[in-house]
């Protein structure tokens, strides 16, 4: 994905956005609410939920269909989730999500999350970002929901790209972190 595709806003993200009251509509707490009860559910679990995606998921295949309701229902668990700042070196994935609750929180826990979210198949994926996603809004931990939408998208490829690119944001930063830690004269191992 180039920088470009990167920075430009995704219009489903863009209507999610909307209902949290962004770009000075109302909040919709009704649809928000609807959206969070989706919690694992596909298309046609839920009729309000479905009411406020079908529009969006109608053209899709399952599997595509399937990656918008499960982002519109984690997007609904952390509407307020801070956007990455400006000037942010690295990838903007959930990896970097997680780095940033890893260094926060300097617990052990947080590895173990990601990597049991990193060996998930699609199959397991959603019940793992629900957790993920919990952890993200303790924390304050910013998402680039457009990111996530793509990146879901290429889950299940062979390569694991996706998953590889996430192990990067995520070890790659803490290295990036001692290594700065080292050149400010401060000693990593040290208790």
């Amino acid at each position: 994905m180039t920088a470009e595709t990167r920075t430009r806003a995704h219009p489903f993200i863009d209507y999610l956005r909307g209902l949290t009251g962004a770009e000075g509509r109302d909040r919709d707490r009704a649809a928000l609410a609807a959206l969070r009860r989706l919690a694992g559910r596909g298309p046609g679990s839920t009729p309000e939920a479905d009411r406020r995606l079908m529009g969006w998921t109608a053209s899709l295949n399952r599997w595509e269909e399937a990656r918008y309701y499960l982002v519109a229902g984690l997007f609904a668990r952390y509407p307020e989730a801070p956007r990455f700042a400006e000037g942010w070196r690295g990838e903007k994935d959930l990896g970097a999500s997680f780095a940033q609750v890893a260094r926060a929180t300097s617990s052990a826990s947080t590895e173990k999350r990601f990597m049991a979210l990193l060996a998930a198949d699609a199959e397991d994926l959603g019940e793992h970002l629900r957790h993920a996603i919990s952890l993200m809004r303790a924390h304050q931990a910013a998402i680039d929901w457009e990111q996530l939408l793509s990146d879901l998208g290429r889950w299940d490829d062979d390569d694991r790209r996706i998953q590889a690119r996430w192990a990067r944001s995520y070890w790659g930063s803490a290295a990036t972190d001692t290594e700065q830690s080292t050149e400010q004269g401060e000693n990593p191992d040290a208790d």
